[in-house]
């Protein structure tokens, strides 16, 4: 009996480990308002270790640090966003460009200054030419995932200004085409097939996801091993990369978490409340 009761314990025991190990680290934050996991998944050349962060898209907000500080010296949860130029002012704001959409209920991060709305550019209001847009309808509880350039056409898209979006370059999950897809919104601009940190959004179900890579991937790669993680049926766009790469979370025993590329000073994040 005795040696029955300790093969049933081993059993268990190996359940447990193999189960941990296939489908990652989990923990949910004592506000309880995120879940934070670590997963690695097998791509083609090798294996992909992502940082992720899983929220409701109600908890999500855009910020600007105004190329001030590294996400990892805030209070902030969260990732690094859209694509910028180190010490390239916008006149018509006075802070740092910023050169994908950023908007929160209808309104970009940066404001215009006042004066010059009309000659307002890179403040949150803009893509860089029509590329992939997340965008989540508080009204209607829907996503909505856009080719769009600016503003005024996530307004034709949502009919109302009550709703967060987020740009960056279309990773197109599911398409075997997706390099044309990306190339033509400017993936081949930021060095595609180096290994380097990578920085995505992508919204499957009713969840939103902040993912960063902790070591040197292609965007292939860094692709590849989202789409396992949830299938071809997602929605997900590139952000800014490389140093850019920054998350922060606190797990379920109040233990901050960051992974970062070179701890560059940032513009654009993406948050949760």
């Amino acid at each position: 009996m005795a040696k029955r009761r300790n093969l049933m314990l081993l059993s268990l025991v190996a359940t447990l480990i193999f189960g941990v190990m296939s489908v990652g680290l989990s923990s949910t934050n004592a506000a309880g308002n995120y879940t934070y996991k670590k997963v690695t998944k097998t791509v083609e050349k090798g294996s992909v270790v992502l940082h992720i962060i899983e929220t409701s898209p109600s908890n999500i907000k855009f910020e600007t640090l105004n190329e001030t500080k590294a996400l990892k010296d805030t209070s902030y949860i969260g990732i690094n966003g859209g694509f910028f130029t180190s010490g390239n002012t916008e006149p018509s704001t006075n802070k740092i460009k910023t050169h994908n959409i950023a908007i929160n209920n209808g309104a970009p991060i940066i404001p215009a200054i006042k004066g010059k709305e009309k000659e307002v550019a890179n403040n949150g209001w803009y893509n860089m030419g029509k590329s992939g847009t997340i965008i989540w309808d508080h009204k209607s509880k829907k996503f909505i995932y856009g080719v769009v350039g600016n503003g005024w056409d996530v307004n034709t898209l949502v009919g109302h200004s009550n709703y967060w979006a987020q740009g960056g370059i279309s990773m197109a999950i599911g398409d075997k085409n997706w390099r044309t897809t990306a190339n033509g919104e400017g993936l081949n601009k930021f060095q595609p097939d180096s290994k380097t940190k990578r920085t995505g959004m992508v919204y499957s179900g009713s969840k939103v996801h902040l993912i960063v890579s902790d070591q040197g991937e292609t965007a292939s790669d860094f692709r590849a091993a989202i789409e396992k993680e949830y299938g071809s049926s997602a929605k997900g766009i590139f952000l800014d990369g490389g140093g850019s790469s920054e998350l922060r979370a606190v797990n379920d025993k109040d233990k901050a978490i960051t992974v970062t590329g070179t701890t560059r000073k940032l513009v654009q994040i993406i948050t949760v409340k």
